[in-house]
Formats: structure tokens, sequence, C-alpha cells
């Protein structure tokens, strides 16, 4: 009996087929295409405890669309916004003090991170 590719194989055969590496005069090539898509990102909270500010910052990413959302600690959702910077500043001083979850995320992955207003 024949063997056959796996599913996800044959896929990446086709996308690739159809979209070929493009070369210039000093033959180089195009490597677009190989970049993976569903790149990694972390994010880091500075300060933390806080009064006044939260410093979102976004590393290991490309610039992008990442959506925040922080809820405190009963589950109310306290705010959400889109993000398209890497560093983002965000006042927290009308916040009570207390424990929040922060949850980043974009199209591939979401991650979440404690924060403390004091």
């Amino acid at each position: 009996m024949m063997n056959k590719l796996p599913l996800f194989l044959s896929l990446f055969v086709c996308i690739c087929a159809m979209a070929p590496l493009s070369a210039d005069a000093s033959n180089t090539f195009d490597q677009t295409m190989l970049r993976p898509i569903d790149q990694d990102f972390s994010f880091s909270i500075k300060p933390n405890p806080s009064r006044n500010y939260l410093n979102v910052i976004i590393e290991n990413g490309t610039a992008g669309d990442y959506q925040i959302e922080v809820y405190d600690v009963l589950g109310k959702l306290v705010l959400k916004q889109s993000l398209f910077k890497l560093h983002t500043s965000i006042s927290v001083a009308s916040w009570k003090a207390g424990v929040y979850l922060v949850k980043i995320s974009n199209d591939q992955q979401t991650q979440t991170k404690r924060f403390l207003k004091q």
C-alpha cells in the first residue's frame, strides 16, 4: 500500500507551491514566507507593585494588534483596550488597592500575570 503524506504536510506543500520564493539579481531569496506565524511573545509589568501607573512591555513580539484585559480578584473587568505599541503606560491611580490579573492576547496566544495596586 502506498504511503500518504500527513494532511498538515500536504497543506504545507500546497501553500509553498502557491507562494514560491523570489530571487533577485544577487541570488538572495525573499524569506518572508518562512517566518513562523505563531511566534511566542511575553510581557512584563513594571513597576509591580505600583500606585499610579501600570507599564506593560511586550517582549519577544512584534508591534501589532494586542488586546489587554484587566480583572480584579472578583473577576470584574476593570479595563479592556487594544495595544498597538510594545510599551504602554496605563494610569491606575483611580483603581482600588488590591490584586489584579492582567491578560494580554493576540490572534495566536494569551498570557496572564498578576499586578498589585498599592
